[in-house]
Formats: C-alpha cells, structure tokens, sequence
C-alpha cells in the first residue's frame, strides 16, 4: 500500500521549519555559552541585555522586545530579583503597574559580560561575506516587519 501522508515537498525545504531548527540550535548554544560566561541561562540575560540596552521597562515591554512569553518573563524576573541583579518596583505614575531595571550589580554584570557578547557576536559575523550579512540583514528585517504587521492585523 502506498504512502499517501508524504508529498513532494520535504519538511526540510521549509523556511519556517529551517529558521525554527536554526532557532533552536542558536538557543542551546547560547544557553551553554551564557551559563559559562556570565553564570546566567539565556532567558535571565536576555532580561539582563534588555534592560542594559533600553533602560526600565515593564514587564509587557520587556515581553515585546524579546518576544518572552509573559509567564517565562514573571518567573525570571523573580529569580533575577533575587540574584540581586534587577529591581521590581510599582510605577510611579501607576502602582498596578511594575517596572524592571537593573541593580548596580545587575549593571556591573551587564557591562561586564558585553565585550565578550561582542566579540561572540563578531565570530559569528565572520562566517559570511558583507554582502552575505547585508543579504540576511535586509531579508530578517523585511519577514519580521511583515509578521509584525500580519500579528497586529
């Protein structure tokens, strides 16, 4: 009898299934590489890395930025918190409201892990060419822009 569940088209030509795999791989390696180097998992320094970049922010902006689920942010910011490494405190304006920000250790930390996050990131650039980068670059901001708008539709 014949398979009729297969069709011509292999998963491994999907560009959702190649960039989740992709996804996936670039996670496990950044959790090995952050746990050795800042002695944080991924999710707690890309709070951390949020923070540091863009200043304080509510939990929901944080959750935007790094595309976190908002439950994942709850519970690592909680564990951030008590690292000492980030302050939770009420808004000002609005005390049903929290905001997120770094700890002066949390900043210490921040900045101290990210010249080792450059030239990760700079190791990992040298695997194409410029125009390769340019290519990715414009083609990455050109699919999120569109799935952003198709999300907010």
């Amino acid at each position: 009898m014949a398979d009729t569940t297969r069709d011509d088209l292999p998963l491994s030509s999907f560009l959702t299934y190649k960039l989740n795999r992709l996804a996936q791989m670039v996670n496990r390696a950044g959790t090995r590489w952050h746990e050795h180097v800042s002695g944080l998992t991924l999710s707690e320094w890309r709070i951390v890395a949020t923070l540091g970049s863009f200043g304080a922010a509510s939990p929901s902006d944080v959750a935007n930025r790094t595309q976190m689920d908002k439950a994942v942010i709850s519970r690592v910011k909680n564990a951030l918190a008590g690292k000492g490494l980030i302050s939770d405190d009420a808004d000002t304006t609005d005390s049903r409201k929290r905001v997120l920000d770094l700890t002066e250790d949390g900043r210490q930390l921040y900045l101290s892990v990210m010249p080792r996050v450059r030239n990760r990131q700079e190791a990992l650039m040298e695997m194409f060419s410029d125009e390769e980068l340019q290519i990715m670059h414009n083609s990455l901001d050109r699919m999120q822009m569109i799935l952003e708008r198709q999300l907010t539709d």
